[in-house]
């Protein structure tokens, strides 16, 4: 298993920290004005596969991380918590 792949998985099963130090339960349960006030989070809440300009930090995306989440239902689930959010802050 790849860096990239163990910190984005670790980080989505609520084991890790992002690189700022938050676990994906505080993003999940942070304010709108939290999730307008920072730009860091999204690219570990979806990944790019290339990295991102923005947050050289982030994990990226690879064939590996895509065929675990597939075969994972708790991950699955993880994922759309995190989609429930985002479309929640932006109305």
């Amino acid at each position: 298993m790849t860096t990239d792949t163990e910190r984005l998985l670790n980080f989505y099963r609520g084991q890790k920290p992002d690189s700022a130090g938050r676990n994906i339960e505080q993003i999940w349960n942070w304010d709108y004005n939290q999730l307008e006030s920072n730009h860091d989070y999204i690219q570990w809440l979806f990944p790019l596969k290339q990295p991102s300009p923005v947050n050289p930090q982030a994990p990226i995306l690879n064939p590996e991380v895509i065929k675990v989440f597939r075969n994972d239902r708790e991950l699955r689930s993880r994922l759309l918590k995190s989609f429930l959010v985002m479309l929640d802050f932006y109305g």
